[in-house]
């Protein structure tokens, strides 16, 4: 595959991957889109003052992400395929689409603005976690029969169908 030095748009979230994941770097010390992509295992950006994770797309292979404790009003993990765990918690996100992450089972998505929230493609979820969203008047969680925990406290939602989630404890 084709490998260039990938620029990323926010420079806090560039720092730190070239601080924080050697074995991201080619020999000028910038990330390369190969490794990226190649990049099976967590990648942990929290509390680094990132306002855009555009770039995110190149990690193909990560399994596990933490971008909590950022600035973030978007996030696209689309490309993201094989994420199973996401904290996206204490950020400025308005809403969230995992149509695409299907082998999910963690998500902490707390302490943001959320409005919406659509689970149902996410047949393996196991823990949900979206309380003080405030802004929060529609949770669909049908068809998550893997559902053990779920926290949507602190949130508008004034009815909550559990019909589809026979697991939750």
């Amino acid at each position: 595959t084709l490998d260039y030095e990938v620029t990323f748009v926010d420079p806090n979230f560039e720092s730190c991957l070239i601080t924080n994941y050697p074995p991201l770097l080619n020999d000028n010390n910038k990330v390369s889109a190969r490794a990226a992509s190649k990049y099976p295992a967590l990648l942990d950006v929290s509390g680094q003052s990132i306002s855009s994770l555009k770039g995110i797309e190149l990690f193909a292979s990560i399994t596990s992400l933490n971008c909590s404790s950022n600035y973030l009003s978007t996030l696209d993990l689309s490309a993201n395929t094989k994420l199973m765990n996401i904290n996206c918690a204490d950020n400025l996100l308005t809403q969230l689409d995992f149509d695409g992450n299907v082998d999910l089972e963690i998500v902490r998505c707390s302490n943001n603005n959320l409005e919406e929230l659509d689970m149902s493609n996410n047949v393996s979820l196991v823990e949900l976690y979206c309380a003080n969203n405030t802004a929060l008047n529609k949770l669909i969680v049908r068809s998550n029969s893997s559902l053990e925990k779920l926290d949507c406290s602190v949130s508008a939602l004034s009815e909550l169908n559990l019909f589809g989630c026979p697991a939750l404890r």
